[in-house]
C-alpha cells in the first residue's frame, strides 16, 4: 500500500526548472532513498512534499488524500513530518525541552515527560537536562529527529542526515533509523553518503537535472548507467 504518491511535480524559479514531471511512490513502511548530484532537485521535492513550497503543476497524495499545497503544520498534524540538513535547535533551552515544544498543546500529554520517551528512542535521554547548544554534530542530528518523532509522523522525510557525521556516528545513526523503520515509520532519506543509502534503502530513486533518470533496488541502481554517469562518472561503492 503506498503512502505518499507524487504525480507529474514541476517547479520552476524564474527561468530555473528545478523539478521536471515528477512521479515516484512511497510504500508504507520502506526506507526510500532520494539521491542525485548538487542541484539535481532532491531538497526542492521535499520542500514541496513537506508544504514548504507550492508546485507549479503536479500532485500529492498522502495517505489517499490529496494535500498538493497544503501548509507544513497542517501535513504534521496528518503524520507527515521532517527533519532539516542544518541542524537549528533552540540552543539556550534543556535537550528535553527541545523536544518538549513539539508536544505542546497536545492534550492529556506532560510533554517533559513524555519527551524523555523520544529520548530515549534516540539515545539522548542521558542528555536531557543539558542546553542544546552544547551537544555535538552527532548528537544534534538525534536531536532534530527526536523533535520529528514527537509529532509521531506516519511518514518521515530526512535530509541529509548524515551530512558531516563521523564513521561512527553515521553507523550508530544506521541502526537508529534501521530501528525506527522497525517501529513502523516509514522514511524517504535523502543522502549524499552513497555507502549508507545502499545500505539502509529498500528502493532509491535517482534524480538529475530535475528528473528522475533511475528506480529501483539498490542492487539494481548500482550497476545502472545512467547513474554512474550522471552522478558518480565512474562505478558506484556500495
Amino acid at each position: 500500500m503506498d503512502i505518499l504518491t507524487v504525480k507529474g511535480l514541476t517547479k520552476s524559479f524564474g527561468g530555473l526548472v528545478a523539478v521536471k514531471n515528477l512521479s515516484f511512490s512511497v510504500v508504507k513502511g520502506e526506507i526510500l532513498g532520494l539521491i542525485g548530484p548538487n542541484g539535481a532537485g532532491k531538497t526542492t521535492v521535499l520542500n514541496l512534499v513537506t508544504g514548504f513550497l507550492k508546485p507549479d503543476a503536479g500532485s500529492i497524495i498522502f495517505k489517499g488524500e490529496d494535500v498538493t499545497g497544503f501548509p507544513p503544520h497542517v501535513l504534521i498534524k496528518k503524520g507527515l513530518a521532517r527533519t532539516f540538513q542544518l541542524v537549528n535547535p533552540f540552543s539556550n533551552m534543556s535537550v528535553a525541552d527541545n523536544v518538549a515544544v513539539a508536544l505542546y498543546g497536545k492534550k492529556g500529554v506532560r510533554s517533559v515527560e513524555k519527551a524523555v520517551e523520544f529520548l530515549e528512542l534516540v539515545g539522548l535521554a542521558h542528555r536531557k537536562d543539558e542546553l542544546a547548544k552544547n551537544l555535538p554534530h552527532g548528537d544534534l542530528k538525534k536531536l532534530e529527529i527526536a523533535r520529528a518523532l514527537a509529532t509521531e509522523p506516519d511518514l518521515l522525510l530526512l535530509d541529509e542526515p548524515f551530512a558531516g557525521l563521523s564513521l561512527e556516528e553515521a553507523s550508530e545513526l544506521m541502526e537508529l533509523l534501521k530501528k525506527l523503520n522497525e517501529r513502523g515509520i516509514t522514511m524517504i532519506v535523502i543522502e549524499h553518503v552513497m555507502r549508507v543509502i545502499m545500505r539502509l534503502s529498500h528502493r532509491v530513486v535517482v534524480l538529475c537535472n530535475g528528473e528522475k533518470i533511475a528506480e529501483g533496488k539498490p542492487s539494481e541502481i548500482v550497476k545502472d548507467k545512467k547513474v554512474i554517469e550522471a552522478y558518480l562518472g565512474g562505478e558506484i561503492v556500495a
